[in-house]
């Protein structure tokens, strides 16, 4: 119970450091998960300031963090993220609207959110990735190369792309075509497939 109750206290930390009203819940039963409600609404891809940028990739990193420790997230966000493909699909979606909208634009993340989704698993001097978050395909990923391994841990910790040297910013945009990294509209640059801490039962079943 204390490590749970320390997972929740970081994790609503991490929100508030982003700006957020986040209100944690903790389980309530063994069988229940310990969840966080953020009051405040959310957008993803319009943050062209530097405030806003960093604040949209923190968002970004503590929902992917909320996946590795297994904590809900409710929340909302008022505007269609403006975003490619199924590359959050992995990442707790946000709640439907009140009111129908004609076409919701986050139907599809919802449908397609299940847990395991895309992750990855450190090695010694490598990371491999598995990412089934495309409905029809299942890729997988090692990376060995010292520059595509470093932005993609680095960035664990959302950054501005403009600290990266030159090699580093070409192997970020390696990352950004195969959606393991995400950038903001401001230039920040942050790490999205979860790290898996918990396997479900079976493991097969990501």
């Amino acid at each position: 119970m204390t490590h749970i109750s320390s997972s929740l206290d970081h994790l609503t930390a991490m929100a508030r450091a982003a700006g957020l009203d986040a209100r944690p819940h903790p389980a309530a039963g063994h069988h229940q998960h310990s969840r966080i409600s953020i009051a405040t609404a959310v957008t993803i891809g319009t943050g062209t300031t530097a405030g806003q940028s960093a604040a949209e990739a923190a968002f970004l990193a503590f929902l992917r963090e909320c996946v590795s420790h297994q904590v809900s997230v409710d929340w909302s966000c008022p505007h269609p993220a403006e975003l490619a493909g199924p590359a959050l699909h992995h990442l707790p979606p946000p709640a439907a609207p009140h009111h129908a909208q004609a076409p919701d634009p986050h139907d599809t993340w919802r449908r397609r959110h299940r847990y395991g989704l895309c992750y990855f698993r450190r090695g010694p001097g490598f990371v491999s990735i598995k990412d089934s978050r495309a409905p029809d395909a299942t890729a997988h990923f090692t990376l060995d190369d010292p520059d595509l391994h470093t932005v993609f841990l680095h960035a664990l910790t959302p950054q501005p792309a403009h600290h990266l040297t030159p090699r580093q910013r070409k192997a970020a945009q390696l990352l950004l075509r195969e959606n393991l990294l995400w950038q903001s509209p401001g230039g920040h640059l942050v790490t999205l497939p979860t790290k898996m801490l918990r396997w479900p039962i079976p493991a097969t079943a990501v």
